[in-house]
């Protein structure tokens, strides 16, 4: 599992979502 800050998945957002295989899922986690 890849976990990655909010400004490091608003930088790569787009780049995550088109190499998402089929099937794969994307999670956000916030930790309060």
């Amino acid at each position: 599992m890849t976990t990655l800050t909010i400004d490091q998945a608003k930088d790569h957002l787009a780049e995550l979502l088109a190499k998402a295989a089929d099937g794969e899922e994307i999670v956000i986690v916030r930790d309060d």
